[in-house]
């Protein structure tokens, strides 16, 4: 995909186009097909992390104005750098302990065919070893990786071996995933593994040093340093929003799944996206940790994330509707009920009216969807409606689970 060819605009059409390129998110699952501007990208070089955390205030000042974008971001940055003595990162002693908890994943990919010929697209990504138990491995990889895989192998750095994985869940609101692969098969290729140490990423700041692992380009582990250019950053990505961790460490194809890990060899980020422009660089996306510790043991217990559902599709009833249709209250509308759901069950019906949740007053739908969201799948919460314009009814209803149904 080259971004920069195409006939030439002008004017407000030619503004649009320059923007569009720029905010061109995409997933860093790795064939050449997929079609980024890439550089060689810096590996794991104690060096390059002396040059970056320099003790020369000059040149603090210099790195500052490089590695931010935002005047904002700058002057906190160059406060912190100012203010802080560095020592050099020594990225060859994190990756001695954190680098045997990264795998090597390749993906056989559906193509949506007939046939078995039509199955057959390779393409590689990576994974964090993150629990085990006495039978299995699990291994914490991007949703985007496994969505439409038929086929998903670990490969080790030497070549000499494979082993399967099999599919434990998934969940494409985080784009997390987790597989697993047997400790029985591990053993006999005799690879030697670490859990991953997965660290607090809600106590990183902008300047820290970070390492980008993962199976870039599908050529096997490597690292790219960095630091982390921006927290709580929100991007979109084919409609989705993510709250990330930013990184100026290159995350390229391949390094989708793999690890972001601080200074201390922990994981505080999982790699799963970049901008793709020729006007940028240096803007790569992590999970945070935070965010995906609890996800990925929902996924080893679950197969999915547990959502609450109350079982009505519904809209909100505005103080205009009310007395437009002469309603009896403000509140969510039920459109339809959910079959099977606990709303059915508890006897909520088409036309009622929910005032109330809890011990709290519905007013709007977002009112209810915030609501529900705090209750806990299999909680029995009191509901509030309005039927046919008389005095609140009430109903007890079991809170269900949105994604039980769910095929990945």
């Amino acid at each position: 995909m080259d971004l920069g060819s195409g006939p030439k605009k002008s004017g407000r059409a030619k503004t649009i186009a320059k923007w569009a390129a720029t905010i061109i998110f995409a997933a860093a699952l790795g064939t050449a097909a997929l079609g980024f501007g890439l550089n060689a990208g810096g590996l794991m070089a104690r060096k390059l992390f002396a040059n970056v955390f320099t003790n020369d205030a000059a040149n603090r000042e210099l790195t500052a104005r490089r590695a931010f974008s935002f005047e904002e971001d700058y002057q906190r940055a160059k406060a912190r750098l100012s203010s802080v003595s560095y020592e050099p990162l020594d990225a060859s002693e994190v990756l001695a302990k954190a680098a045997r908890s990264v795998v090597n994943i390749s993906v056989t990919l559906r193509t949506g065919g007939f046939s078995a010929a039509d199955e057959g697209i390779p393409s590689a990504a990576s994974g964090i070893i993150f629990s085990e138990d006495t039978d299995k491995i699990y291994i914490a990889t991007n949703n985007h990786v496994v969505e439409n895989a038929s086929r998903v192998i670990l490969l080790l750095d030497d070549d000499t071996a494979e082993i399967s994985a099999s599919y434990s869940g998934s969940d494409p609101a985080s784009d997390l995933a987790v597989i697993f692969v047997l400790k029985e098969d591990m053993d006999f290729a005799k690879v030697n593994y670490a859990v991953a140490e997965f660290g607090d990423s809600g106590a990183v700041s902008v300047g820290d040093a970070v390492l980008a692992v993962g199976n870039s380009m599908g050529k096997g582990q490597t690292a790219t340093s960095g630091i982390i250019s921006a927290v709580n950053k929100e991007i979109t990505i084919n409609g989705k929003r993510f709250t990330v961790i930013q990184t100026d460490a290159a995350i390229n194809p391949g390094n989708s799944g793999g690890a972001l890990f601080n200074s201390s060899g922990e994981v505080i980020g999982i790699s799963n996206a970049k901008v793709v422009s020729y006007e940028v660089e240096g803007m790569g996306y992590s999970i945070p940790s935070n965010t995906a510790r609890d996800i990925l043991l929902n996924l080893i217990e679950y197969g999915l994330v547990q959502k609450p559902s109350l079982g009505i599709i519904g809209r909100t009833i505005t103080a205009d509707m009310k007395e437009m249709y002469n309603l009896g209250s403000v509140g969510v509308y039920v459109r339809s009920v959910i079959s099977g759901s606990g709303a059915e069950k508890a006897g909520i019906l088409p036309d009622d009216i929910i005032v109330g949740y809890g011990g709290a007053a519905i007013e709007t739908f977002e009112d209810l969807a915030n609501a529900v969201s705090k209750s806990a799948v299999g909680d029995a919460v009191i509901v509030r409606v309005y039927r046919n314009g008389v005095e609140p009814m009430e109903f007890t209803t079991v809170i269900g689970d949105a994604n039980v149904d769910l095929n990945f």
